[in-house]
């Protein structure tokens, strides 16, 4: 389990229900450490497994070993116990768990929102980094939102950007380093703020109603290297398939249109040439 880097804890947690249990207070703390902070994979009893940030892996075996780890006989419970505090956190749509036959990946629910400057090193704990990370992050901000030499289709209002984001997926990010990364890297590759907003919008429309998938709509998953070319190869295909159908549509009025002025002419041709069939 890594033992590296710190999380936050909101004072709010107090007023939780979590709180009032001290085995599901745990629990869901051991949850945030074994979160992953950012996309990667990981090596679970020989699978290697792709994790987004605020995912973990774990088995009902394995969570309960981990629960227990460190504490005296008389603390520990049995894995089955520790598997129904995970599902009781599940129930209370703090956590997401998918499970397979051999493995689970359970996801924090809502971790970009509460996690997202939590990438720190164990050495220097947030206190002693408070002003000095102020300046930086307003330094870095200056450097995102200039992208100098680029064309304007590469640069980003970042405020907007999330404003427009949030309304579009119905999420709620903020304007964060954390969630500026993957977007900033993008518009290094060579990529648009158009490409962008394909990727946001054709997701949206599959995922937003969808209770299973809502989760990733995320900075973290729709911009990450390995999967956004893919999402943008769907998003430009199912454009092109959504023109092509318009443009059948409209020419099968434009034919119908037409042929309906052949036959209002021929009509009046034939009339002309029937006089006494006209009143």
């Amino acid at each position: 389990m890594a033992k590296q880097g710190w999380i936050k804890i909101y004072r709010k947690i107090t007023d939780s229900l979590v709180w009032s249990d001290p085995n599901l207070l745990k629990m869901w703390i051991l949850c945030l450490t074994k979160a992953s902070h950012e996309t990667g994979s990981f090596n679970f009893n020989g699978k290697e497994i792709l994790l987004h940030s605020g995912e973990f892996v774990t088995g009902r075996i394995a969570i309960g070993n981990e629960y227990n780890y460190g504490s005296p006989n008389r603390h520990q419970i049995s894995a089955d116990s520790a598997w129904r505090l995970l599902k009781k956190l599940k129930s209370m749509e703090m956590l997401h768990i998918k499970t397979t036959t051999k493995y689970s990946v359970v996801t924090v629910i809502k971790w970009d929102e509460y996690q997202e400057t939590a990438q720190h090193t164990a050495n220097t704990p947030p206190s002693n980094r408070q002003h000095s990370a102020t300046y930086k992050n307003v330094e870095n901000a200056n450097k995102e939102h200039s992208l100098s030499g680029k064309p304007d289709s590469t640069k980003i209002d970042f405020e907007d950007f999330f404003n427009w984001f949030n309304k579009k997926t119905g999420r709620h990010f903020k304007n964060v380093k954390g969630n500026r990364t993957n977007i900033n890297n993008r518009i290094k590759e060579g990529y648009t703020k158009a490409d962008l907003a394909k990727v946001v919008e054709y997701k949206a429309s599959q995922w937003k109603n969808d209770p299973e998938m809502n989760q990733f709509l995320r900075p973290s998953t729709l911009f990450i290297p390995s999967k956004f070319e893919g999402y943008l190869n769907d998003a430009n295909s199912a454009n092109n398939k959504h023109k092509k159908a318009e443009s059948t549509v409209v020419d099968d009025i434009g034919n119908k249109e037409k042929q309906k002025e052949q036959a209002d002419e021929a009509t009046k041709k034939y009339l002309a040439a029937h006089p006494e069939l006209q009143e």
